[in-house]
């Protein structure tokens, strides 16, 4: 391939990085309560340019992320080609909803990691997942509050069928648990960009206004396990800092964090529906795990809590795993089970095969490749922060599957991001801009 060809291939493949990314950020969804979203076919295309570019390379330093996804994707296909074979009749539904879902995170990993190798295009992504945090930001807190005229555009936008009356936002994600994994997120990784000294100043104070505008996202759809995955995370980074196993610059950064999460919360907590609401589920993760201990649950605990997450999420979704354990039963999902269990939703949609990816999918993470992969370079910064991703991922699976949302996409480009940061670190600093 001459070297035209080769740059050619290059441009167009972050142009395409570029567009999906955008529209993953931007777009509404297409149909209400599905995966099927605007830049689906899109994604199809990332095939295409794959296999026409005959050499596509990437840094060593994103081989953890491509090889985390790698083998959550194949255990997830394989368990859903084996269900597949039998019963044919739940083709279409196995492999145009579900395994979509798993497939195209791989496939973004694969984008970031071959098309960001330039500091000119990795500042453009970093930008753009910085723009995009604040805009939801943004649209939260402008639906939260119902601010006139703003409110109803957003609603025309991004729930134009049914609307969203409720005090748990939705943002323009769809679900609550959708909008709260993108504010967990987010919320590491503009604490990542503003804190880890890998970046100019003019983008760390971006990653410090992304990171206000992460919490909104974070607090308001009222997500238990998102808020504490959270809460972990701060607590895991600050551990490490204490224990000087690496030296990063910001150290205010988290007091800072730490306060406006406080005021934040005591900002909503005069709602009213807040207090209640915010009771009951302080309540509840003492109920989860007694209902996980004992089977029993008190009676004073809210009803939709035990039908909801305790029976058809957790409880009956076992039951659909218990009785094909290898592999699981994905046309169960919405019928006996509802996703309101991710390990238990994970177990039942794919069984142990698809169970053993994600397991490995948080080892891959946690380690930075382990026994797989050679990580003597990966700086202690970009560890910390990766397994800060994969504590705040594990903890947030309790409550529901996080990797079939829109956040899906954006998950596997920032974690490119990260362990791209320190080959650029100097050019940034210094101002460069190639």
């Amino acid at each position: 391939m001459s070297q035209v060809s080769k740059e050619s291939t290059y441009s167009a493949g972050f142009v395409l990085l570029v567009s999906l990314l955008v529209s993953v950020i931007y777009s509404p969804t297409v149909v209400s309560s599905t995966d099927m979203r605007l830049d689906t076919i899109g994604v199809f295309v990332v095939f295409i340019v794959l296999i026409l570019s005959a050499k596509l390379r990437y840094y060593n330093e994103a081989r953890t992320v491509i090889l985390a996804y790698l083998i959550m994707c194949i255990s997830v296909v394989f368990a859903l080609s084996l269900q597949a074979l039998r019963d044919p009749s739940n083709l279409s539904n196995v492999f145009f909803i579900n395994a979509q879902g798993y497939l195209r995170p791989l496939l973004y990993a694969i984008l970031a990691a071959c098309f960001t190798r330039s500091l000119r295009n990795y500042r453009i992504i970093v930008r753009i997942l910085l723009y995009g945090i604040i805009y939801h930001g943004m649209i939260v807190l402008l639906d939260y509050f119902k601010v006139p005229i703003l409110s109803s555009i957003i609603s025309i936008l991004y729930f134009p069928s049914d609307g969203w009356d409720h005090y748990r936002s939705i943002g323009a994600f769809g679900t609550v648990h959708s909008l709260a994994y993108f504010g967990l997120i987010s919320f590491i990784f503009c604490l990542f960009v503003a804190s880890s000294g890998y970046y100019d100043s003019r983008i760390s104070r971006l990653g410090v206004v992304g990171m206000v505008f992460s919490l909104p996202c974070l607090i308001l759809p009222f997500s238990r396990a998102a808020i504490l995955a959270a809460l972990l995370s701060v607590i895991y980074i600050t551990f490490v800092r204490w224990r000087g196993v690496s030296r990063l610059s910001g150290t205010s950064l988290i007091k800072f964090v730490f306060g406006f999460l406080v005021l934040l919360l005591l900002y909503i907590s005069l709602s009213e529906d807040f207090k209640v609401t915010f009771s009951h589920y302080l309540t509840s993760i003492f109920v989860g795990v007694q209902f996980l201990l004992t089977g029993e649950v008190p009676l004073e605990v809210p009803l939709n809590f035990i039908e909801g997450r305790l029976g058809h999420g957790w409880k009956n979704s076992l039951e659909v795993w218990s009785d094909s354990p290898l592999i699981g039963n994905l046309s169960a999902s919405q019928v006996i089970f509802i996703g309101d269990g991710g390990y238990t939703e994970s177990l039942a949609l794919h069984g142990i095969l698809g169970f053993l990816g994600l397991l490995f999918f948080f080892f891959i993470l946690y380690s930075n490749g382990g026994l797989l992969l050679s990580t003597s370079r990966v700086s202690k910064v970009v560890s910390l922060y990766t397994r800060t991703f994969t504590i705040a991922l594990a903890v947030a699976a309790l409550a529901t599957g996080f990797l079939k949302f829109r956040v899906a996409e954006i998950l596997p480009v920032m974690l490119v991001c990260l362990y791209y940061a320190p080959r650029f670190s100097d050019s940034m600093r210094r101002g460069l801009q190639n």
